[in-house]
């Protein structure tokens, strides 16, 4: 068997869809996850081009997560403090939904509803 990185890795059940990069999930406490590698356009922005997209990728991260029930894992092998995995109150982390074969952040990139690097062209 390899050996696995260094990080957390807990059974979840989604329950609240933010926006289209950052969700609630159900571990023994509520946690708030950032995806990693998906920058989606923000649905709070005055912007109305950027909120009518921000809002489709919230809704598609919706339909994506309607089942619930993964696994969240947050990677803590090159963290040197808790800050190094937070960012604004929110775990950065990946979401693998049961039967899934692409974590969360990859669907979202996959269907064009979120670039993998901020300010990144889209596609990336």
């Amino acid at each position: 068997m390899q050996k696995p990185p260094l990080g957390i890795t807990a059974r979840c059940r989604v329950a609240r869809v933010l926006d289209g990069d950052t969700l609630d999930v159900e571990l023994r406490i509520p946690a708030r996850i950032r995806l990693l590698s998906c920058w989606a356009s923000e649905s709070r922005t005055k912007d109305a081009e950027q909120k009518l997209k921000g809002l489709a990728a919230k809704q598609h991260l919706k339909d994506l997560a309607a089942n619930g029930l993964g696994r969240v894992f947050i990677p803590t092998e090159e963290a040197r403090s808790m800050s190094d995995v937070l960012t604004l109150e929110r775990l950065l982390g990946r979401v693998w939904l049961d039967g899934d074969e692409q974590d969360l952040s990859e669907r979202q990139v996959a269907a064009g509803h979120a670039i993998t690097t901020k300010g990144g062209p889209p596609g990336t």
